[in-house]
């Protein structure tokens, strides 16, 4: 992937099936329509660190396997 300072990039990841919709209900806002399991993921020009690290360790979350 290649990133231009200034251009948006989006981050396209396959997500395992209930993953997304686990995120949506988080509050999370993203589309899927990137072939099976693919979502399109992109930031706003103010997204901080903080909300980069709050949806990853929903993802983090969602992917760990339950004990």
């Amino acid at each position: 992937m290649c990133f231009s300072p200034g251009r948006p990039t989006p981050f396209l990841p396959p997500l395992p099936a209930g993953v997304p919709e686990a995120l949506w209900q988080r509050g999370w806002l993203f589309y899927t329509f990137i072939g099976a399991g693919g979502c399109r993921l992109m930031c706003a020009w103010d997204t901080t660190e903080t909300d980069v690290d709050a949806f990853l360790a929903d993802v983090t979350a969602l992917l760990s396997p339950k004990i």
